[in-house]
């Protein structure tokens, strides 16, 4: 599928974590958090975001992915995100969460320019 969506990965003791986000995860993510994208977002770029919310965002994000790869809703997605937590870092693991949502944030259909014509 393509579109807006943006994905990730974490290896952790020889198994690959697939994380995706679409804006239908970015709307789960900010019920789930009582945040908008964008102020999660700046919490990123102003060291202002907690463990906490990227415990949450990995989790909807590894949902989507096993969702979209094995089509299954039911998983230990919040188990698995506090394991890659604890054992990768909150440094490792919150840059490559934020990448995926600015991609999805960022997406522009081919041809498609950033800026609004004149």
């Amino acid at each position: 599928m393509t579109g807006a969506r943006g994905e990730g990965y974490l290896d952790l003791a020889g198994e690959t974590y697939a994380i995706l986000f679409t804006n239908q995860a970015i709307a789960d993510a900010e019920r789930a958090t009582g945040k908008t994208i964008m102020r999660l977002l700046r919490g990123f770029s102003g060291d202002d975001i907690g463990v906490a919310d990227v415990a949450v965002l990995l989790q909807i994000g590894l949902q989507y992915a096993r969702r979209e790869h094995l089509g299954t809703a039911s998983g230990n997605d919040t188990q698995n995100a506090w394991r890659l937590l604890n054992q990768l870092g909150f440094g490792t693991v919150a840059p490559i969460v934020m990448e995926a949502l600015v991609a999805v944030i960022n997406y522009r259909p081919k041809g498609e320019s950033a800026d609004p014509p004149a």
